[in-house]
């Protein structure tokens, strides 16, 4: 269970670093870059896998859930116009946010002696009573 619980974790951070990466490197990153990049496609269908793209990198980047970012409710799916303005208040709600990394704390062993051996310290003690 531990190995399998490990495994998911670390496809999940791989999962998010890459989300990560993909963010700093492409360009929907604002609001008014939203709509300039919706008015260039043609598609409604390549709107709508755009828009769900996009929503999933700001949804998973930090784990941020207060959005719900369902695409379809009752079978029907939801609005290119619905699924931008979802869009657009998760971008400018992350904006107003302080968002800190959690960093990877790494607990470093301590060596411990040995049953039946004597630690330094003893042995130092040892050697200046005689």
């Amino acid at each position: 269970m531990k190995k399998e619980s490990l495994e998911k974790a670390k496809i999940s951070y791989v999962e998010s670093l890459l989300l990560c990466e993909r963010f700093l490197y492409l360009s929907w990153k604002t609001a008014c870059k939203v709509t300039i990049k919706l008015n260039k496609i043609n598609r409604k269908t390549s709107k709508l896998k755009e828009l769900k793209f996009w929503i999933n990198i700001h949804t998973k980047r930090y784990r941020f859930n207060n959005f719900p970012t369902y695409f379809s409710k009752n079978s029907i799916s939801i609005t290119v116009d619905k699924l931008a303005a979802l869009l657009k208040r998760i971008i400018r709600t992350i904006a107003n946010r302080v968002i800190t990394v959690l960093e990877l704390i790494v607990y470093i062993r301590i060596s411990l002696p040995i049953i039946s051996q004597l630690s330094s310290e003893i042995i130092t003690l040892d050697s200046k009573q005689v």
